[in-house]
């Protein structure tokens, strides 16, 4: 980590949002000249209510964004509207190493971090969901409709495969 010094190096920052003001702190940092980077995901969710699949925008990071500035603008970006406060420690604003912010930033695809999907075969896993809901079984691969999954399911007296929505199975374990 890098040391708080050097009060007019511009250096990355953590800023605490207010609950659900991360675009608006944001907006309201960049109208004061200071660089922001409120990286987003892009999740699909199955809508319980309507049986379909959602899109859903969401900040990587709840409640934080990073911030680009000089350690003597501290107070003014801490009394922005939209921020709860600049994350220190002994009263110093920590920086955040410029290489931490290029890691989130390489991940980046068509403006959302890009999340890899951890289910390898042999995986087990629970169907949250849907007709099947309740059965367990064993992830086999993933269909050409990448948002499919074949398992394999777990009977007491026979076995077969299924094909199931992504979104409505869950890694058991």
């Amino acid at each position: 980590m890098i040391g708080a010094g050097e009060p007019d190096a511009i250096r990355w920052h953590a800023i605490h949002t207010k609950t659900k003001q991360e675009v608006r702190a944001s907006c309201n940092l960049e109208a004061w000249g200071v660089g922001t980077f409120a990286p987003c995901i892009k999740q699909r969710r199955y809508n319980h209510y309507s049986g379909k699949i959602e899109h859903v925008v969401e900040p990587l990071f709840k409640n934080y964004i990073f911030a680009r500035f000089k350690s003597a603008m501290v107070s003014k970006i801490h009394f922005t509207r939209g921020v709860r406060n600049v994350v220190s420690f002994a009263g110093l604003a920590i920086p955040i190493d410029d290489e931490i912010i290029y890691l989130i930033q390489s991940r980046m695809e068509h403006g959302f971090v890009k999340l890899d999907a951890d289910l390898k075969r042999g995986d087990e896993l629970h169907v949250q969901c849907g007709a099947l809901e309740g059965l367990r079984g064993i992830f086999d691969r993933r269909t050409r409709n990448s948002t499919r999954v074949l398992m394999l399911l777990k009977a007491v007296t026979y076995q077969a495969y299924a094909e199931v929505e992504e979104l409505q199975v869950r890694k058991v374990g």
